[in-house]
């Protein structure tokens, strides 16, 4: 089962258990899961510098992706929990 570039969007601990739990429900036996979240410790080479687990960072829509009629692009805020070590760890 793989899990990527989702559990950082759920907002709450008790949906994001209920997300875990699903994830378990639906592996067969001896199967295996992949799980990527955002973490809020980065290296030197990461754009990103949180400003704490709870954030909200801009989404950049281009116009071909959109569909608009002007040159402008369309920046929106996307949340994300940004997990710090050992926290996704202790989800599960």
């Amino acid at each position: 089962v793989l899990n990527i570039a989702v559990l950082h969007h759920i907002s709450d601990i008790q949906r994001r258990l209920r997300l875990l739990s699903e994830l378990f429900r639906i592996t067969k036996k001896g199967g295996r899961g992949f799980i990527c979240a955002w973490a809020y410790e980065q290296d030197g080479s990461s754009r990103h510098a949180f400003k704490g687990t709870d954030v909200f960072v801009p989404w950049n829509l281009s116009k071909q992706k959109t569909k608009m009629n002007d040159d402008d692009e369309r920046v929106l805020q996307r949340y994300c929990h940004v997990y710090k070590q050992g926290e996704l760890e202790s989800l599960v």
